[in-house]
């Protein structure tokens, strides 16, 4: 009886999963898949990202050679596993590193302001797609227990419609398998925009924006957080210090892009 159970069981699968190859394949003819930035036909399953070969490469654009805590983009041969780069040594982060898909410029940037606004949110998930197919040994080094989007005051995301590193962070954490909350951190007071503001400006409107709803949900554990964007890392640290206060033993940052950022003299 066993074996049949087994049998009949694995038969039933068999058919969903076919079924469902069936059902992708009647709407692939339908309506072909399409890069989710240049609109082109995707004609290789290797593309099933959503983005074209040609688009992927020139989005992905990261060099290597970038700062291992604060992402970046660095000359500096120095720079080794210990130690930070010249910008984070005279920037002190409290998030443990930077896990970045892209730097932002050309195609990059461009999609990235794409993905946040409501239109743009099968863009979104295919960067999410692809930051965790070029980055996901980076992620699961790290550990996390709990992803966390960077949060949009409710006015900005009404306006939006939608707030990209959520979806980001929502489409790593399925994919992954490890638990997300949109809820554990929040955005007290609605602030100016920070890509209007110079680096000083932005770490003072940024100061005490964040809060904790619950703090058993952060307590002790490791934290992956996610935003689109980083350039002079005054808001993800915002986020990290309002996280470590409500107990998180330790936060990395996932983004889609990294600005490059001078070092002050």
């Amino acid at each position: 009886m066993v074996e049949l159970s087994h049998t009949l069981r694995h038969f039933k699968n068999s058919i969903g999963n076919g079924w469902l190859r069936l059902r992708q394949t009647g709407l692939d003819l339908l309506l072909p898949p399409v890069c989710t930035f240049c609109h082109v036909d995707l004609q290789d399953d290797h593309e099933s990202v959503g983005l074209c070969h040609n688009c992927r490469s020139e989005i992905c654009n990261l060099d290597e050679s970038v700062c291992l805590y604060c992402g970046n983009p660095t000359s500096d041969a120095s720079v080794k596993e210990g130690s930070g780069c010249p910008y984070c040594l005279g920037n002190p982060f409290l998030f443990r590193c930077i896990i970045a898909l892209a730097a932002y410029n050309g195609k990059a940037r461009t999609a990235v302001l794409q993905s946040k606004y409501l239109d743009g949110q099968p863009l979104t998930m295919a960067l999410a797609r692809c930051l965790l197919a070029a980055r996901q040994n980076e992620i699961d080094a790290f550990l996390p227990d709990l992803i966390v989007p960077i949060p949009m005051h409710w006015t900005r995301r009404l306006k939006r419609g939608t707030n990209g590193p959520e979806t980001v962070a929502h489409c790593l954490a399925g994919k992954l398998k490890i638990p997300f909350s949109r809820r554990a951190l929040v955005q007290r007071r609605k602030t100016a925009r920070q890509s209007e503001l110079s680096q000083n400006a932005r770490q003072r409107n940024m100061c005490d924006a964040f809060g904790i709803t619950k703090e058993r949900m952060v307590y002790q554990k490791r934290i992956l957080l996610v935003d689109d964007v980083l350039t002079t890392g005054a808001t993800c640290n915002e986020a990290t210090k309002s996280l470590l206060a409500a107990g998180a033993a330790q936060v990395a940052v996932a983004v889609l892009a990294r600005a490059a950022c001078e070092v002050s003299g």
